[in-house]
């Protein structure tokens, strides 16, 4: 029979102390995360926001920040606060904070819906903001193209964009989301009150009148972040490694995939008609002189919340070249490829290079002037009010 020596016991106590205390401090230190804005006059209730914080702690986030999600999310907080809640705002993968128990409303991506849902009253309404497709499908579709790289390649890449899994949709009372119909058909199987909110934008430019569509017929861009396989670099280098004649810019998070920027170096690095810029903002001057150069972004995405990158590349005058699940609508003026295959893209490509000059320039002109008109700041805060007085029964004046 073993015996546990005063030394012994002594020592485990102390590692035992030692983690409770590093326990104690962390849960003090997340709780601490928690940002608190109160109304001009006394409070309603309280809200709590489980999103980002950047937008009140860092305030130039919200115009300089690369992602929509920066403003996007300080505007949906600030509506709670002007309709006279105290709002607590948390990082959405905070996993220790507990909601008031004077909650009225909750908006969560994907995390702690399930988990607040236990602490707060019944009658709080309880939102999911649906910025991906729903986990699931989301998760699939990023194995399904990891494995056709495995097959093609013969190479296992680690997932970058997986979900955990959760049961957020199920508990909410209320979706909203950015994407367009393909997203919401991910999540239409709970039969929940849906709302789109198109996504923003973080750029928006003139139309750009002094570009020839001629000279740039053959030039196309890629431009997304992490997740490279998820978002279809795989599949569009493949393609124009195949097309020699046409031109490809790569703007994206390479380095932050390592085994993906190993697997295809080649076509990063090696091929003249594949130049890879890396990382440039959107809301930078090279990348909107990368644009002018352009004719058309290439955007295979598996699955999209609304692909942001592809607007972005609207803005600019681009034609938009993407799968139906990059959640894009493309009316007349882009193209859907029938599927995500090597061979469709191709098809695609060469089909924007062949247009004449005038055709090209009228479906640049479109997709400029739909973006302008649907994924805008100012139509993302009016469609947002307008549910927010409709929906939420907010008590928000007209501007």
């Amino acid at each position: 029979m073993s015996r546990t020596l005063p030394w012994q016991s002594l020592r485990l106590l102390s590692r035992a102390f030692r983690w409770g205390s590093r326990q104690i401090e962390t849960l003090i230190a997340r709780r601490g995360e928690v940002l608190t804005l109160h109304p001009a006059g006394p409070a309603r209730g309280s809200v709590v926001l489980s999103y980002h914080r950047d937008p009140w702690l860092y305030p130039q986030t919200r115009t300089e920040h690369y992602h929509t999600n920066r403003w996007e999310c300080g505007l949906l907080g600030d509506t709670f606060v002007e309709a006279g809640y105290r709002l607590e705002v948390v990082e959405f993968d905070n996993p220790y904070y507990r909601p008031p128990v004077d909650c009225a409303y909750i908006i969560d991506p994907e995390r702690n819906l399930e988990r607040f849902a236990k602490i707060v009253p019944a009658s709080c309404v309880k939102i999911q903001h649906a910025s991906t497709t729903h986990w699931l499908h989301w998760n699939q579709a990023e194995l399904r193209r990891l494995d056709g790289i495995r097959q093609r390649r013969g190479a296992a890449l680690i997932p970058r964009r997986q979900i955990p899994n959760n049961r957020t949709t199920e508990t909410a009372d209320r979706i909203i989301y950015v994407g367009n119909a393909y997203t919401a058909e991910t999540f239409a199987f709970a039969r929940k009150p849906m709302q789109r909110i198109p996504i923003s934008t973080v750029v928006q430019t003139d139309w750009p009148d002094q570009k020839n569509f001629d000279q740039v017929r053959r030039n196309f861009i890629w431009f997304g972040s992490v997740g490279l396989a998820h978002k279809g670099l795989d599949l569009t280098l493949e393609a124009f490694a195949r097309m020699p004649g046409f031109n490809l810019t790569v703007v994206g998070a390479i380095d932050l995939d390592a085994d993906f920027k190993q697997l295809y170096h080649r076509e990063l690095y090696e091929l003249p008609n594949i130049r890879t810029a890396g990382w440039v903002s959107a809301t930078s001057p090279e990348f909107l002189s990368l644009l002018h150069n352009m004719v058309g972004v290439v955007y295979p995405s598996c699955s999209e919340g609304g692909a942001g990158s592809v607007i972005c590349c609207m803005h600019g005058g681009l034609i938009p070249i993407v799968t139906r699940e990059a959640s894009v609508d493309v009316q007349d003026f882009g193209f859907e490829t029938r599927s995500d295959t090597i061979e469709d893209i191709m098809t695609e490509v060469r089909r924007v290079a062949g247009l004449p000059a005038e055709e090209l320039a009228a479906r640049a002109r479109a997709a400029w002037e739909h973006v302008r008109a649907v994924h805008t700041r100012e139509h993302f805060r009016r469609v947002w009010r307008q549910y927010a007085r409709d929906q939420l029964h907010l008590p928000l004046a007209d501007r």
